[in-house]
């Protein structure tokens, strides 16, 4: 569970990041994305085969990072509820589904 989010960190089950990073069956991983403000498909897919019922992507604390049109469809299709978000947000709604037992995966963006 996400313990704490503030700009650049993020507190995980006790444990602080300060990188982007990807959460997925309980588990963290750096979230290697070439830029951190355009994701594109090949910065999730891998996430995606697994089909986790609920994917949100922390946008970071001003929203600075685009979501395009292209990456919505893509997940869409896929059949995942998605949910784009400031970074505190989307640690809240984490959290929330979390705690209702939901299958979700977060990529989440620590700075601007």
């Amino acid at each position: 569970m996400i313990d704490n989010y503030k700009f650049g960190e993020l507190t995980f089950n006790g444990k602080k990041y300060t990188e982007d990073l990807v959460i997925s069956h309980g588990e963290v991983s750096k979230w290697d994305v070439a830029d951190h403000h355009f994701p594109q498909k090949e910065d999730i897919a891998e996430i995606l085969e697994g089909k986790p019922e609920y994917l949100i992507i922390g946008r970071g604390s001003s929203s600075s990072m685009e979501i395009s049109e292209e990456l919505r469809e893509f997940i869409q299709d896929k059949g995942i509820k998605f949910l784009a978000l400031p970074t505190a947000a989307a640690a809240q709604k984490y959290n929330q589904l979390w705690i209702e037992q939901k299958d979700v995966a977060a990529f989440l963006h620590l700075t601007c």
